[in-house]
C-alpha cells in the first residue's frame, strides 16, 4: 500500500475543498447582490471569481486519482466547511450558531477519522465499482433530485438547504467517480487522460454530474438558502456516497471487512449534520 500516494491524494482533497467552499460563498455573495439589483462591475467580479474557482474542480480530482483511489480524495471534502463558516461569518456577516459550530467540528472530526483509515493503509474500493451500478445511481440522481428541489420549494429554509445540499453533493461525488473510471488503464494503472473511446465517454458523463452540482447550488442561492446550511448536507453526501457505493461492491465481492475508523467517521459526520440542521430550525425557520 502506497501511503505516500494516499497522503498526496488527501492533501489535494483538502486544497480542493477549501477552493470549492470559497467558490460557493463567493457565488452566493454575488447572487445576493444581483437579486438586490446591484449590477455593478464589482458584484459581477465577485460572482465570476467564485465561478472560475468552482470550475477548477475537475483538475483537482483528476490529479488526485493519479496518486490514490478516489475515496481518499472525496473523504477530505468536509475540511473546507471550516473555511465556509469563517467566510460566512466574517465576510457575509451571517450568524453562526453554537449548534452549527458543534456540527462543523463533528463533521471535520469524522473526516479526520476517515483520513486516519487512509494513512493506516486501508485500500480504497472504488476500483470495484461496476458500470451498471454507477449508471443506475447516476440516472436515479438526475431524475429524482430536480423533482425533490421542486417539491421542497415551499418548505422551511432548513429543509430546502438540506435537500439542495444532498442533491449537489451527490452530483459532485458522481462526477468524481465517473472521472475515476475514465482514468483507468487496461494494465490496471491510472493515467491523467482517457485512453479509449469508452473512457472518453465516461469523462464526458462525469461533467453531467459537475453541471448538476453547479445548477443545484445556484438554484439553492436563488431560493435564499445560505452557504453554511447547504454545505453541511453537501459535505455529508459528497463524502458518504462514494464510500457507500464502494461498500456495496465490497460486499458483492465477498469482502465483508468493516473498518471501524471509516464507520466512526461517517457516524460523526451524520451526527454533526443532524445537530447543525435540527437546532438551526429555531433560528432560521423564519428566514
Amino acid at each position: 500500500m502506497d501511503l505516500t500516494g494516499n497522503m498526496v491524494a488527501m492533501l489535494l482533497g483538502v486544497g480542493s475543498s477549501a477552493t470549492l467552499h470559497i467558490s460557493q460563498v463567493l457565488m452566493r455573495l454575488g447572487v445576493v447582490g444581483l437579486r438586490a439589483g446591484d449590477r455593478s462591475l464589482c458584484r459581477w467580479a465577485v460572482y465570476l471569481t467564485g465561478l472560475l474557482l468552482n470550475f477548477t474542480a475537475p483538475f483537482w480530482v483528476m490529479a488526485a486519482n493519479l496518486f490514490a483511489d478516489t475515496l481518499w480524495f472525496t473523504s477530505m471534502f468536509a475540511t473546507g466547511l471550516v473555511v465556509s463558516l469563517l467566510f460566512s461569518r466574517l465576510v457575509l456577516g451571517e450568524t453562526i450558531t453554537r449548534a452549527q459550530t458543534l456540527g462543523a467540528v463533528l463533521i471535520v472530526a469524522g473526516t479526520l477519522l476517515i483520513a486516519a483509515a487512509g494513512l493506516t493503509g486501508l485500500p480504497g474500493r472504488t476500483g470495484m465499482l461496476n458500470l451498471p451500478l454507477l449508471l443506475a445511481v447516476s440516472l436515479g440522481w438526475v431524475l429524482l433530485m430536480p423533482v425533490l428541489g421542486l417539491l421542497c420549494r415551499h418548505r422551511q429554509l432548513r429543509v430546502q438547504e438540506t435537500v439542495f445540499g444532498l442533491a449537489a453533493g451527490g452530483f459532485l461525488a458522481l462526477d468524481a467517480l465517473w472521472k475515476s473510471l475514465s482514468q483507468q488503464r487496461f494494465d490496471g494503472g491510472v493515467g491523467l487522460l482517457p485512453v479509449s473511446l469508452d473512457a472518453w465517454l465516461f469523462l464526458g458523463v462525469s461533467f453531467v454530474g459537475a453541471l448538476g452540482a453547479f445548477l443545484m447550488m445556484q438554484w439553492s442561492y436563488w431560493r435564499h438558502c445560505r452557504p453554511v446550511g447547504v454545505l453541511v448536507s453537501y459535505n455529508l453526501m459528497y463524502v458518504s456516497l462514494p464510500l457507500a457505493l464502494a461498500g456495496v461492491m465490497a460486499l458483492r465481492h465477498g469482502v465483508a471487512q468493516l473498518n471501524v475508523l471509516i464507520l466512526s467517521g461517517l457516524l460523526l459526520m451524520l451526527a454533526g449534520g443532524l445537530i447543525s440542521q435540527s437546532r438551526m430550525a429555531l433560528q432560521c425557520g423564519k428566514d
